[in-house]
């Protein structure tokens, strides 16, 4: 296994860091707060785990959104758990470092609408004066 030790702090290469935070204030959870979890392209508060190796996305049927690093380490990458009796909300999981953003769980057929790229356009300006023409008597 192969370590690397910076100011004292030991990172294997068993470790994954995920995106940590709910945008619900009244989250009973020990998630980082921040109004700004649910934005499909969010690079806020972090946490890693020498221990664990997916990361989470939540989405709430009352629209708020989590992220954390899995609690279990059975999850497969691209794993979907949907809403049922016990719970309220579509969670997605993922593999690799920072992987639990720029995602509404698309591959699970979540309904949050997805932000697209859009190609920038050029606007055409019509001019307000007319021109007359000028016929000779």
């Amino acid at each position: 296994m192969v370590a690397l030790v910076v100011a004292g702090l030991q990172v294997t290469d068993a470790s994954i860091t995920c995106y940590e935070c709910s945008d619900d204030s009244r989250n009973p959870y020990d998630h980082y707060y921040d109004i700004h979890c649910g934005a499909y392209d969010y690079h806020g508060h972090t946490v890693t785990s020498d221990d664990k190796n997916s990361c989470y996305l939540m989405i709430y049927d009352s629209g708020y959104t989590s992220r954390d690093v899995a609690i279990s380490t059975s999850n497969e990458d691209g794993e979907c758990v949907y809403p049922n009796v016990v719970s309220d909300h579509t969670s997605c999981y993922c593999w690799g470092s920072y992987c639990n953003t720029h995602s509404y769980c698309e591959q699970c057929a979540y309904p949050k609408p997805t932000p697209t790229t859009t190609e920038p356009t050029t606007l055409l300006s019509t001019s307000n004066h007319t021109t007359a023409s000028v016929v000779p008597v």
